[in-house]
């Protein structure tokens, strides 16, 4: 079976661990973006079922990056971020 995201055989989409996360600069904004929305909100959390649903989406994602289960987009740690009522996918998905 080829990968759906590099289309090479035994791939499984472990390609992805070759992907970049923005700077740290960039990270730290993104970041702080989302924890002054998570404070607007009460820091609400998204619930288990909602979590759930949140990584999966991430988790078929072609900027996810499984090694280090982070998105390469915003840089964010997804585990975490997917906890987040409030928090959002930088590319829509979610």
């Amino acid at each position: 079976m080829s990968c759906e995201f590099c289309h090479n055989q035994g791939c499984n989409g472990m390609c992805r661990n070759n992907q970049k996360t923005p700077s740290m600069m960039q990270m730290a904004k993104n970041f702080a973006g989302s924890m002054k929305d998570a404070a607007k909100d009460g820091f609400k959390g998204s619930g288990e079922d909602l979590t759930k649903e949140r990584l999966e989406i991430c988790a078929g994602c072609e900027f996810f990056i499984p090694d280090q289960q982070r998105c390469s987009k915003c840089g964010c740690a997804m585990a975490f971020k997917t906890r987040l009522k409030s928090a959002s996918c930088p590319i829509g998905k979610w």
